[in-house]
């Protein structure tokens, strides 16, 4: 008894000694954990209860904060580090928050983290849970190729012409419907059910399908929801801003019964003051109302009472007043969009008028009806005056610039004329594509046409700009708003002049007002937009206007804008001390973000030094601007700088040719992120559907690749009749040899039958090796399957034969990350890696080629923005808003603050570009940049001079009428490229659908061809306008 309590005694004295030791101990962690953190980013890691909203700038360490709050949420045993989600947008960045955390927690405790992409994270949930979607766990992830092959046998299953339904257009019309979630209707009904069925049969997935299928898991399943939200009980978004509508969704359904979402982000992305709108309560002023409000909204010529749901607010320092004819009044920037439409007028008009065979001309005309007559495709008033004398002036004084930069003077857009000829497009070669507002959803398909039905605008617009953006199609946006008031278009306020009619509200009707006065005032005012639930306009000061606020794009901006509704209950911390860039660096960045409108105002410091000023080198053309990089690339290593410390930046891909050629001649070391990737080619392409079909013989894409390589003797012929099988008999093609081979079937002949049975017995005898060794499997596989074999026959076949040996340094390379993980997970890997993931610049010194989408979440010490110039940075399209352009300098914004210590813009005055050498504009971009912190090559600059030159040596005008004209007798003025070329000079022509190889830009689709330039989606996902006279391009399929 006694020897019991000595012992008792003992056990609650070391208890004693024991909890305070932990508790110091989990003290001095937790003070390591906040060690060097500012007071805002130490509040961001100690609030670990509830919504948290953190607005972080570039380098103001989110990702320190976020990976330090991780970190004290299980040094606070908060939770188990399996109990904490961390989605991020590149593996790149998941790994970094996972060697961050192993910093601060160790290892073992670190791995047990879910860090991952969405995509990552929905692969992981999918694996476990698919089979109540009908998967199976060892589906596979189907890459853009085998999206684009099975729709291309969709097509043909369905006796489908590719010519009116293009391989493109269908994928991106399927992405679109699974992303908006409208169900399509007729024969794209049929397209994309079967489609999805022939996914199903071959137990896979696309990308769009990863996401869409985790949210259907979670919408349709709420017992397997109610799993993952207990078992989550912290997650952690980063990059919030850049979410799109499905990625929101999964992480508000992860988090409805904690409440414990932190989400980062950066706001800065994209209009009147004492301005009345028309509510249900009568007149209120722009800037009372609220997110949440009623407006009054056009819909069928009536007003309705329709739901405010994003308010934006900005500082200008001009707008323009518009006053109409009988006295209403409007105040506006020049950028808003407005309805208007060509009336009656009693001055002249100088306008700008465009035919694509001969291009721009800038003409006067007193007449309505003979402009409305012209013979031109467009037509954009610039100015209206009393006199003729006045319009003949500015006619002069214009005639010799170009017709792209009198659009940008007069802020105006390509797409969005006051005159459109639709007759001009009405021809066998377009597709029609209609979308309306209202009706059933959904959409149909008949004679070339595509008419398509929203519940709202904004998602009639979505659609719009991602066919633009995908198949370099003309938009035309015309409103109705009821009677009399039909075919308005969509005009910038710049474009409202004297005469035009827009659309003003009296007691009962909607009737068009012509304009008497427009005038520029020049004066420091908040500006406001409001965003209107399925609607596209409301009423100010009695005149209707066209909401602008939308960011039309996959990531939705207003996933972070919205974040303190979803959640009253938020805390918002702004982190705004920059540690990355130097002061000049951030300064710069600053100001020109404070150009975008739609945003959470934060203002970027730095505790660091001014540093070196912004250089800024103008060079007569893209080659010039290269060798001006590596000159000054040069001169910074003999500084002490390597080559690992410089990046290049580009905003397309296409301007990484002229630099890596002089890269190249340099002998300078360099390394493009985002060129050709290695499992993207051919030989690795093939290899890859045997590793698939031994985790899944059911893959149908796979195995039509490679059942007949090598030669087996199953031609086209033969699939086809094996494909009809299968599909008669709801078989996957795998199921189908099979059968055919036990009934010996007689569509299976001779050494065709032999062939099917080598391929079964192969395949089989892939899927029986031992699993316990990833490497060896691997190997085995690729030493039995025949493509050595095969490519030893060809000429470059050594170079294929060593990339796929190399294929198996990945496979080295994957097991050193993942110990335990089988042939599944290395095919998952590789489907859903990045070329960023790859990128190591401590590991090897060169200097770093990239798109500045790519660039994001890096940094380097110097950094060179190249083609800083309107078209490419921002990169404008005619159809691009004021919206797209605060997109572009968001983008410009990330670029600048990738910098450590110094920044280079450069640009060129003129530039090659679809085969056509073009005067170019400074972006204005470099206007916004504060000038005291630019220094601005003045050597480079006076290249200038022959600009000019160049100008006037190149400059002709000429009267369109004249059907036919030789080089000789055409005018200065006007630009040789319009000019008829002779067509025997053509060596090929093509037609929409044909598949195409450049040698600089790689494989492509013909969108359209018009025996001078071709049109081609090339596999970057980029369309480029080409001179057939010298383009160097090749029929392939």
């Amino acid at each position: 008894m006694v020897k019991y309590n000595s012992i008792t005694i003992s056990l609650s004295y070391l208890y004693l000694i024991i909890i305070p030791l932990l508790y110091k101990y989990m003290e001095n962690n937790n003070d390591n954990i906040l060690n060097g953190l500012n007071g805002p980013q130490q509040r961001a890691v100690e609030t670990t209860e509830g919504p948290l909203l953190v607005l972080a700038g570039a380098g103001s360490g989110k990702t320190a904060v976020l990976t330090r709050r991780i970190a004290n949420i299980i040094s606070l045993h908060r939770a188990e580090p399996r109990e904490i989600l961390a989605i991020t947008f590149t593996n790149k960045a998941a790994n970094e928050m996972r060697e961050r955390i192993t910093q601060l927690i160790g290892p073992k405790q670190a791995k047990e983290v879910w860090a991952y992409t969405f995509h990552g994270f929905a692969v992981q949930i999918l694996r476990r849970e698919c089979s109540v979607l009908n998967y199976k766990d060892h589906f596979v992830i189907y890459d853009d190729s085998d999206t684009k092959r099975l729709i291309r046998q969709c097509l043909k299953d369905l006796n489908l012409d590719e010519k009116q339904y293009s391989i493109k257009m269908v994928k991106a019309v399927i992405s679109l419907y699974k992303n908006g979630g409208s169900v399509p209707r007729y024969q794209l009904n049929d397209i994309y059910n079967l489609y999805q069925n022939k996914l199903l049969t071959s137990n896979a997935m696309d990308f769009d399908d990863l996401l869409l299928n985790l949210r259907r898991l979670f919408v349709e399943h709420p017992d397997i929801k109610e799993k993952y939200q207990k078992y989550f009980k912290y997650i952690h978004i980063d990059e919030m801003q850049d979410t799109n509508t499905v990625q929101s969704d999964i992480a508000h359904l992860l988090a409805e019964k904690h409440h414990n979402i932190m989400v980062v982000g950066d706001d800065y992305q994209c209009v009147v003051e004492g301005q009345e709108v028309m509510t249900p309560d009568g007149p209120r002023l722009i800037e009372e109302i609220n997110i949440g409000d009623l407006v009054y909204a056009l819909k069928g010529g009536k007003p309705y009472a329709q739901k405010i749901t994003n308010k934006s607010v900005s500082t200008h320092n001009s707008f323009l007043q518009i006053k109409t004819n009988k006295g209403k009044v409007i105040k506006v920037t020049k950028e808003h969009s407005m309805f208007g439409k060509i009336g009656t007028h009693d001055g002249w008009y100088t306008y700008l008028l465009y035919r694509p065979d001969f291009g721009f001309r800038v003409e006067i005309s007193k007449n309505v009806e003979y402009l409305q007559s012209e013979e031109a495709e467009r037509i954009w008033l610039l100015k209206w005056f009393p006199t003729y004398k006045d319009a003949q002036s500015l006619k002069n004084s214009l005639s010799l610039i170009d017709g792209m930069e009198i659009l940008d003077m007069y802020y105006q857009k390509f797409d969005n004329p006051i005159y459109f000829n639709k007759q001009s497009f009405e021809s066998e070669d377009n597709m029609i594509v209609n979308l309306v507002m209202g009706g059933e959803i959904g959409t149909e398909v008949s004679d070339k046409k595509i008419s398509h039905h929203f519940k709202s605008f904004k998602g009639a617009k979505f659609f719009a700009k991602q066919m633009k953006s995908l198949f370099n199609e003309t938009i035309v946006e015309e409103f109705s708003l009821g009677k009399d008031t039909e075919n308005l278009k969509v005009l910038p306020a710049s474009a409202i002049i004297h005469g035009v009619l827009i659309p003003v509200q009296y007691k009962n009707s909607v009737e068009l007002e012509s304009v008497s006065s427009v005038e520029e005032i020049t004066e420091k005012v908040q500006c406001y937009d409001l965003e209107v639930e399925n609607s596209a306009n409301f009423c100010v000061n009695g005149i209707y206007v066209h909401n602008s606020i939308y960011a039309f794009r996959n990531a939705d901006i207003t996933n972070i804008l919205t974040f303190e509704q979803k959640y009253p209950e938020a805390t918002v911390i702004k982190l705004e001390q920059n540690y990355r860039s130097t002061g000049n660096i951030i300064k710069a960045a600053n100001d020109l973000i404070s150009y975008n409108l739609n945003q959470k105002h934060k203002n970027l410091f730095t505790a660091g030094t001014a540093g070196e000023k912004i250089r800024l080198a103008n060079s007569l053309d893209q080659n010039s601007e290269a060798r001006f990089i590596i000159s000054e690339i040069n001169k910074l290593v003999a500084q002490g700088y390597s080559y690992k410390d410089i990046a290049i930046f580009y905003r397309t891909n296409a301007q990484s040719n002229s630099i890596e050629n002089v890269f190249a001649f340099s002998g300078l070391p360099y390394k493009i992120v985002g060129g050709t990737k290695f499992f993207d080619r051919q030989e690795i392409k093939l290899f890859r559907c045997y590793l698939q079909l031994t985790v899944n013989p059911n893959d149908d894409m796979a195995l039509q690749r490679v059942i007949n390589i090598p030669a087996r003797g199953i031609g086209e012929g033969t699939l086809k009749k094996i494909r009809d099988y299968a599909t008669n008999n709801n078989f996957s093609l795998w199921e189908a040899l099979n059968d055919l081979v036990k009934r010996n079937n007689p569509i299976l002949k001779g050494k065709m039958r032999e062939g099917v049975n080598d391929f079964i017995s192969l395949i089989k005898l892939f899927n029986n090796i031992p699993e316990d060794n990833l490497y060896e499997e691997v190997e085995e596989i690729l030493n039995n399957c025949g493509l050595i074999q095969y490519f030893e026959k060809e000429d470059n076949g050594v170079n294929r034969i060593e990339n796929m040996q190399e294929f198996l340094s990945e496979v080295v390379k994957f097991i050193k990350e993942h110990h335990d993980a089988n042939l599944t997970d290395f095919l998952e890997w590789i489907s859903l890696r990045a070329d960023v993931d790859d990128l190591d610049v401590e590991a090897n010194n060169y200097v770093t080629l990239m798109t500045i989408h790519t660039s994001k979440g890096l940094e380097f010490p110097i950094v060179f923005i190249t083609g800083v110039e309107d078209g490419l940075l921002p990169h404008i399209t005619e159809d691009s808003s004021e919206s797209d352009i605060e997109e572009e300098r968001r983008l410009m914004y990330v670029a600048i603050t990738r910098a450590r210590e110094r920044l280079y813009i450069t640009r060129s005055i003129k530039r090659l570009l679809f085969g056509q050498t073009k005067l170019t504009k400074p972006s204005r971009f470099i206007n916004e940049l504060p000038k005291e912190i630019i220094d601005e090559n003045k050597e480079q600059n006076n290249s200038f001079i022959d600009n000019n030159s160049y100008k006037k040596n190149n400059s002709y005008k000429f009267d369109y009428r004249s059907k036919e004209k030789s080089f000789d007798e055409v005018e200065p003025g006007y630009s040789k490229s319009f000019i008829q070329r002779d067509k025997k000079k053509l060596l090929q022509t093509f037609v929409k659908g044909d598949i195409v190889r450049h040698k600089s830009f790689g494989d492509g689709v013909v969108h359209s061809c018009d025996g001078k330039i071709v049109a081609v989606g090339f596999s970057d996902g980029n369309i480029k306008r080409l001179a057939l006279e010298y383009a160097p391009l090749e029929k392939i399929e």
